[in-house]
């Protein structure tokens, strides 16, 4: 499922931008979406870690049997760190 899930973030994230932006580089966007991909399963695992450690099974009480709250936008937080990094230090910001 994981190498499943970097394949077609890969995919994806690379066949989006390259549709609906004029980046230059296509190996950069395959490069960024699977960076993008993989940082998205470390919070997941992370989110579950942190889970386990403090003995809960869902992190909050507004989305009960779906892990909580945060998990559903764990991979959200570290995949869009890792995008802000590739914006600011390829200067990718004209791009989006």
């Amino acid at each position: 499922g994981g190498l499943g899930g970097l394949l077609g973030s890969a995919c994806f994230g690379t066949g989006f931008l390259v549709t609906f932006s004029s980046v230059p580089h296509v190996w950069e966007m395959v490069v960024m979406s699977l960076a993008i991909g993989l940082f998205a399963q470390f919070g997941d695992f992370f989110e579950s870690l942190i889970k386990r450690v403090s003995g809960k099974k869902d992190s909050s009480q507004l989305m009960p049997g779906h892990g909580g709250f945060l998990d559903r936008l764990d991979g959200v937080y570290f995949g869009s760190a890792v995008l802000y990094l590739f914006t600011v230090l390829l200067d990718y910001s004209r791009y989006f």
